[in-house]
């Protein structure tokens, strides 16, 4: 299975321009994701292939990056390690919460959430 057609290009311009911020060539990148020759990469970045999905986390490890970078999901191409502490820290405190709580008030933690977030939108 491979990605749509209509993402292809921004996936391809992503490739591209991480590839190049990273200072790797072409026939490097092929390399390090087992091509052997660039043309794969090529086409990629050209839009005339799709990163195969089975691919995705490959292309994100080798261009030292997020898969959901690479699919166009977020525009930030790396976690920082200070965002991830805070996010553990974060969701330890939520988990000693939740614990302390019954089943019922669970559920309306979570109905009280979920009208939070839907308040976003």
């Amino acid at each position: 299975m491979k990605i749509q057609r209509t993402a292809t290009n921004a996936l391809a311009n992503r490739v591209r321009s991480r590839r190049i911020e990273l200072k790797l060539t072409q026939e490097e990148l092929a390399r390090k994701l087992g091509y052997n020759t660039k043309s794969t990469i090529c086409k990629i970045e050209k839009g005339e292939n799709d990163i195969p999905l089975n691919k995705v986390d490959d292309f994100a490890k080798a261009l030292e990056c997020t898969r959901e970078y690479v699919m166009g999901w977020t525009n930030i191409p790396t976690v920082n390690s200070d965002m991830l502490e805070s996010l553990d820290d974060y969701n330890k405190k939520l988990k000693e919460l939740a614990e302390q709580l019954t089943d019922k008030q669970k559920g309306e933690l979570m109905d009280y959430a979920e009208y939070l977030a839907s308040k976003n939108k």
